[in-house]
């Protein structure tokens, strides 16, 4: 299959294959920590399916009920969310850690635009092509609200800071397939 999860420690040093992908397991994608750091989940299989594996190394999991590609587990360490990647909008779900039934929490999001925090989950709704509504859904009302438009294209991967006070998101002036991460020495 060719693709596996690697850690690396971060005082560096030699990396340590923790998965590789097998004809029985299919695809080991889009990883992400437990909060307690550990467990890993990644999407797994041909479906839309998310797995977990202890850190240190050990058996797959499947989680039932556990839907999408990419997955993140709540700050109390209760929920699993998880959704798919459509930036068009797809509905994003959450089941217990321990698996069970899902559950639509938000009925659209835009791919992996979306990040659980303590209160609530921030997130991207596509509006129309090429904008999109940064929403906050409040835990409490059970309801979302705008808090702003953008003007051009979003792409993958919303986050919220650690003190809940910014959100990052990527955003283009046109659509581009791919892009690139640069280093810039010395840069003044």
């Amino acid at each position: 299959m060719g693709n596996e999860l690697t850690i690396v420690s971060r005082e560096g040093g030699k990396p340590r294959t923790l998965l590789s992908a097998t004809a029985e397991l299919g695809a080991v994608e889009s990883p992400r920590w437990s909060h307690n750091g550990k467990q890993i989940y990644f999407h797994c299989g041909q479906d839309f399916q998310i797995c977990r594996i202890p850190s240190k190394g050990g058996d797959v999991q499947v989680i039932t009920g556990a839907e999408g590609i990419v997955s993140d587990e709540s700050p109390d360490e209760k929920w699993l969310y998880s959704s798919t990647l459509n930036l068009a909008g797809t509905p994003l779900r959450r089941v217990p850690v321990s698996g069970g039934m899902s559950t639509v929490v938000i009925p659209d999001v835009a791919g992996r635009n979306w990040g659980v925090v303590k209160n609530g989950i921030w997130y991207l709704a596509r509006a129309e092509l090429g904008t999109a509504f940064l929403r906050f859904y409040d835990f409490a009302t059970q309801s979302s609200r705008d808090l702003f438009r953008t003007s051009l294209p979003v792409f993958e991967g919303l986050s919220v800071s650690p003190d809940q006070r910014r959100v990052l998101f990527a955003q283009s002036t046109t659509y581009m397939i791919g892009s690139d991460i640069m280093l810039v020495e010395n840069f003044r």
